[in-house]
């Protein structure tokens, strides 16, 4: 990990760069660009404020765990209902990151308890920055 310290600017390049080189199931990472791109261009102030997020998510984050679903459901909690339909329609488990910390919460039914378990921790994690 890099240098606790960055400027905004700094953190959106640092979330654009682990972005490009991770390999990620349904082209997650395209359409993470594509989500960046779409903050960049009409909420530049929230594109900063969540890839801070994502940094300081990351460095708090346990070494042990891969932390692809711990940086992509931070990028997304900053989401809009509308974003989360448009950019992850095909992408489940950050959708539920998402849901678990939206209104409705996680489904009563139809996910493990390990699954319910990652993506509360997860939560917990994000709402802990």
């Amino acid at each position: 990990m890099e240098a606790p310290f960055f400027s905004a600017d700094d953190a959106v390049e640092w979330v654009r760069r682990v972005n490009r080189r991770w390999i990620v199931h349904q082209n997650l990472n395209q359409t993470t660009e594509s989500f960046l791109d779409h903050l960049a261009e009409h909420d530049p102030a929230r594109l900063q404020k969540g890839c801070r997020l994502v940094r300081d998510v990351i460095q708090q984050g346990r070494e042990t765990e891969d932390p692809k679903a711990l940086f992509y459901s931070a990028l997304f909690s900053i989401a809009t209902p509308a974003e989360v339909r448009r950019f992850l329609s095909r992408h489940l488990f950050t959708k539920l990151a998402w849901q678990a910390g939206a209104e409705g919460g996680l489904p009563e039914n139809g996910l493990s308890a390990a699954t319910r378990r990652k993506l509360e921790e997860i939560r917990r994690q994000i709402e802990d920055c």
